[in-house]
């Protein structure tokens, strides 16, 4: 499968069929997720591989009574939905969410991501050094894990909401009380086929040397813009700033500044691995 078309197809899915994900499938997701990087190459993760039915059954009951806590309390604190669109992409996802919640003993495999409790802040004879989490040494391997699902055809979602009640999933696995359970990522074969999903724009989560100036990407999809609305009769300039020049007009700012819901990123370069 090509890199880029995994990149924008691997979604939440929390809807699956019962299809079976072999052990060999298995090994594969997590030999590829062994792989990612860590800090200082410390590879501080864990994988702990769940089939049993009557564990997962247990998990399952974990997982729900926790979201029945969870879905309240977000819904309270949840603001107003911008569009009618995202209002019904809210809803699709909550309704998936709580699909989730009641069938996850149904799911062919869960896999928690384990990982010690431990600190990686130093300290120096000025104080201490706080260089970050160390759950950002193994969220790349979950991705990882993800990714390589994805190209198996197996989808995958990412949930922390049973550390509500961590100590109970602990105790059902026998995990020790020095690890974490960080992640529990359901996998199985998706109900739906898989797509793109509805994210913002690049352009306008990208600022370029200080925050909030997004003027060279604005500038770069001025030039587009006005190529193809010179070039095509489908597009029409008058949809752009201005009559002549630079539709931004110096500004950076595009009239009707629409980019698509979900830009592709078919048209990068693309990056193949080589084969094992």
């Amino acid at each position: 499968m090509d890199l880029f078309e995994a990149l924008e197809t691997t979604r939440a899915i929390r809807r699956f069929t019962d299809a079976p994900v072999t052990d060999e499938e298995m090994r594969t997701c997590i030999r590829a997720a062994t792989q990612a990087p860590s800090g200082g190459n410390i590879q501080p993760w864990q994988f702990l591989v769940v089939r049993d039915v009557e564990a997962k059954r247990a998990i399952a009951d974990v997982y729900r009574r926790a979201y029945d806590r969870y879905e309240p309390a977000l819904m309270r604190l949840r603001p107003p939905a911008r569009s009618p669109e995202e209002e019904a992409s809210f809803q699709r996802m909550a309704r998936a969410s709580r699909h989730l919640a009641e069938h996850l003993g149904e799911v062919p495999v869960l896999v928690l991501v384990l990982m010690p409790n431990i600190s990686m802040t130093l300290a120096d004879d000025q104080g201490p050094l706080d260089v970050g989490t160390p759950f950002a040494s193994v969220y790349p391997a979950v991705q990882n894990l993800m990714l390589a699902a994805r190209g198996l055809g197996i989808g995958t979602t990412l949930t922390t909401v049973y550390r509500i009640y961590q100590d109970e999933v602990r105790a059902i696995c026998a995990i020790p009380e020095r690890y974490e359970v960080v992640a529990l990522v359901p996998m199985g074969r998706p109900r739906v086929p898989f797509r793109v999903g509805r994210r913002r724009p690049a352009e306008q989560v990208t600022h370029w040397d200080r925050f909030g100036n997004k003027a060279r990407w604005l500038a770069s999809a001025c030039r587009e813009a006005w190529f193809v609305s010179a070039t095509c009769s489908a597009h029409r300039p008058s949809r752009l700033t201005g009559g002549s020049g630079c539709p931004c007009q110096g500004e950076g700012v595009l009239a009707e500044p629409s980019p698509p819901a979900v830009p592709s990123l078919r048209g990068a370069p693309r990056f193949r691995g080589r084969s094992a």
